[in-house]
């Protein structure tokens, strides 16, 4: 079955992200804390799937291409904004049906520190939405 360099591409990010968690569990001195970082890894990872799945179900929006690019683009910056704005703080004692609670402040982030957050956040929405933009449009 022939593949494209895309997809070999990701073959290696995979094998290598596999690789990486099986590092991480092994080299950790007590077996308790090996378990929980491989975990936390894991559930990144799914995050990352769902953003790869959402972003397949977006590419049927439109017909063009470059719209459904342009559309998974707009929705990791607005994510990215809104973690741009809100890095630093969190809500306590909010209502879990109708919100509300007081924001703390937990530290004050310097601009760069906030910016560098949410190019991060962006980069990493962006490499699985639009892989599933062109696996959607390429099948």
């Amino acid at each position: 079955m022939a593949t494209s360099k895309v997809d070999g591409i990701f073959e290696v990010l995979k094998l290598g992200a596999i690789s990486w968690l099986l590092y991480v569990a092994l080299r950790s001195a007590n077996f308790e804390a090996g378990l929980w970082k491989p975990a936390v890894h894991l559930l990144g990872a799914g995050f990352l799937i769902v953003v790869y799945s959402v972003s397949r179900k977006l590419a049927r929006t439109y017909e063009e291409v470059w719209k459904s690019y342009l559309l998974v683009f707009y929705l990791a910056g607005a994510l990215s904004l809104l973690s741009w704005a809100n890095y630093g703080t969190h809500v306590e004692d909010a209502d879990p049906l109708f919100g509300g609670g007081e924001t703390v402040v937990d530290f004050v982030p310097a601009e760069q520190q906030r910016s560098e957050h949410a190019l991060n956040l962006l980069v990493l929405l962006l490499v699985p939405g639009f892989y599933g933009v062109y696996r959607e449009r390429k099948i």
